[in-house]
């Protein structure tokens, strides 16, 4: 009864409360593709204009250390009614765990959120939205005359841009006071940064040093370093990438192969597990079509070793739907493609005029025409429900 009354109060409130733009954590929208791609299109676009300084924060156990205290501003901020506040607040005093006895939570009396409450990501988004808001306001990284971004978050994911150096110390300078300020604290050994310098015709990755207040400093990126983002692999030369996913995918295989499991158990594990951890990858990395393709290529060979098929087998029975016969193995050929096409399509036609800036400065569009090309898709006029109904068309031919 609790989870649900909750719930209800959680799903009221977002249908009246404006998060910060850059905070794509716990809202409804693909917040990991939008973010990862924004961050793709801002290194694309720094290397072809002034360069900039990217930052990586790490906040040390964000969801254990927000303090009850701050719930109140926060929300009051946002316009919450006081019944509603007074009820969150009333919520989070003497809170109890059963074990063989009812005992109080002392760890939890003053900080913390609670771990399954439907209302906890609001809470969250809601003390760090003052935060969002103040950065964008020091106008981090300059797209146009008009237009500039200091921060992406997803829940406490949290990277910074800045056209300098001057600024980008400022940024985490201020990060650090607004969270010390509530009890929370940097990891600075978790972070990391990079500053990419621009010539005439070419580009250089430099070491930065930047410093947080306490004295311990940001580790810098190498040039062979690779960032891991959200699911996405960042190098600081050719940003985001898939290098090494077919590979990949097939060391997976093999592995899967030699594993001590009947036939079935590893169709099962291969189906439900490893091919959705995959398709994840591809959709967030949208490699060429071949790269796709040569994937499914391995899949469909282990599979028919694993089941001991002969190689003449019909990939339809692959593909084909377990309630028809099949064996119900998902194509990353038809699913990947068409999810990154949605997800390019809702995300060009956003509402944030500061990632649609971002997005023209460096012509997203066309990548999305060519991934519309590669699946005979038409462009421009392509829309979210041509895409569904592309891969609905494609599942029922189950070729």
């Amino acid at each position: 009864m609790c989870r649900l009354y909750w719930g209800i109060i959680d799903q009221r409130r977002r249908a009246n409360t404006k998060f910060s733009q850059r905070q794509k954590g716990f809202v409804s929208e693909p917040g990991c593709f939008n973010n990862i791609h924004a961050l793709n299109e801002i290194l694309r676009l720094a290397k072809s204009r002034q360069g900039l300084v990217l930052i990586q924060l790490d906040i040390s156990k964000a969801f254990d250390t927000i303090p009850h205290k701050a719930i109140d501003p926060a929300l009051r901020r946002l316009g919450t009614p006081f019944t509603i506040r007074y009820s969150i607040i009333k919520s989070y005093e003497s809170i109890n765990t059963n074990r063989t006895q009812r005992l109080p939570c002392r760890s939890a009396a003053t900080e913390g959120l609670k771990q399954g409450d439907p209302l906890s990501p609001f809470l969250f988004n809601s003390i760090m939205n003052p935060l969002l808001e103040h950065l964008e306001e020091l106008r981090g990284y300059t797209i146009n005359e008009t237009q500039s971004i200091s921060s992406l978050a997803f829940a406490d994911d949290l990277i910074l841009v800045a056209d300098d150096m001057e600024k980008a110390q400022l940024l985490p300078t201020t990060t650090e006071k607004y969270l010390y300020s509530m009890g929370m604290k940097i990891a600075s050994n978790k972070c990391t940064s990079l500053q990419v310098q621009t010539t005439r015709d070419s580009c250089h990755i430099s070491n930065t040093d930047l410093h947080l207040t306490t004295g311990d400093r940001i580790p810098s990126s190498n040039t062979t370093d690779i960032t891991d983002y959200l699911g996405g692999h960042f190098s600081p030369w050719t940003g985001l990438q898939h290098k090494g996913i077919t590979t990949k995918l097939q060391e997976v295989l093999y592995r899967l192969k030699s594993a001590f499991l009947k036939p079935h158990q590893k169709l099962d594990l291969l189906t439900t597990y490893l091919i959705p951890h995959f398709l994840h990858a591809t959709i967030i990395a949208t490699p060429s079509i071949s790269v796709i393709r040569d994937m499914d290529s391995l899949i469909r060979v282990h599979v028919k070793d694993i089941l001991h098929l002969p190689a003449s087998t019909p990939n339809g029975l692959l593909y084909c739907g377990k309630r028809d016969g099949g064996l119900g193995v998902p194509k990353l050929e038809v699913l990947a493609t068409s999810t990154a096409l949605k997800h390019g399509i809702q995300l060009q036609n956003t509402d944030d005029q500061t990632l649609l800036a971002i997005l023209q400065a460096t012509k997203y569009e066309k990548r999305l025409e060519r991934i519309a090309k590669s699946i005979r898709l038409p462009w421009p006029q392509l829309t979210t429900k041509q895409t569904d109904a592309h891969k609905k068309k494609e599942k029922e031919l189950r070729i």
